[in-house]
């Protein structure tokens, strides 16, 4: 099975090499006297001289470290995600996969990357294919979707206040029609950011990082085991009780797991 990109981390190409752009900021940043983003800098130079060297439990301290620090990036959790499964980690690897898609879901190396990382776990769950509104809308951010209700909704707000100022009637007419369609557009956005903001913040997923893990009947060790998980499964937290987690899976079984078991996405 060849890895996808096993050259080594890869920053996302977005006009031109976004490492670029980016490590410019950075060193912008540090030249101006920014301590943080100097060790930032420091950090992920030697993340990717670890990861070129095959120092893959080094290179993912490194990531780790880095995203202690909040620099919460896609590219961050991807390179993670890639120092992980060389150690052959794949629920890490998985969970740092799911966690870049999170913040760059377009990103077609995160999403293939991912699949290949999925390959490797035991548990085969029948899931069926999402329908095409909803690939549609987990392409978006939150930020993306914040944006995307944020502007028609000032849009909307700068025609009312011409509205009201305009002094001819032709004039309002046309601010009304103007205001109609940022009116339909914010109701577009609104429901794509609601729905976005439900799925990201209350659908809780996560992901198996234990070998294997039994799915008991209750919170407890001493309720019956009704299953087993194996490492790199996801699966939906729909309770938490006492250092116990309820989780679903896709095909409707449920069952309780131990919170240190898996690690929320």
């Amino acid at each position: 099975m060849k890895f996808h990109k096993t050259r080594g981390p890869q920053w996302p190409s977005t006009l031109g090499s976004s490492y670029h752009y980016l490590f410019a900021i950075l060193c912008l940043a540090t030249a101006c006297g920014n301590e943080a983003d100097s060790t930032i800098v420091d950090l992920y130079r030697q993340g990717n001289e670890f990861y070129e060297r095959e120092q893959y439990s080094e290179a993912s301290r490194i990531y780790e470290r880095m995203l202690q620090l909040g620099f919460e990036h896609g590219s961050v959790y991807y390179n993670l995600g890639n120092a992980y499964f060389k150690q052959k980690e794949t629920g890490r690897a998985i969970l740092a996969y799911e966690r870049a898609a999170r913040l760059r879901p377009r990103d077609r190396d995160t999403r293939t990357n991912l699949e290949i990382a999925n390959l490797r776990t035991v548990d085969r769950i029948q899931i069926d294919e999402p329908w095409i509104g909803y690939r549609l809308l987990k392409s978006f951010t939150i930020d993306e979707a914040t944006l995307g209700v944020s502007v028609p909704g000032l849009v909307l707000l700068l025609l009312c206040i011409g509205f009201v100022l305009a002094k001819s009637n032709a004039t309002r007419r046309r601010i009304y029609r103007i205001g109609v369609l940022s009116a339909i557009v914010l109701a577009l956005m609104g429901a794509v950011a609601g729905a976005r903001f439900y799925d990201h913040f209350w659908a809780i997923e996560a992901i198996i990082l234990d070998q294997e893990s039994p799915a008991r009947s209750g919170p407890g060790d001493n309720y019956d085991p009704l299953f087993s998980l194996h490492e790199g499964t996801k699966v939906t937290v729909i309770e938490q009780r006492s250092g116990w987690k309820r989780i679903l899976l896709p095909d409707g079984k449920e069952g309780w797991i131990s919170r240190e078991s898996l690690s929320i996405i």
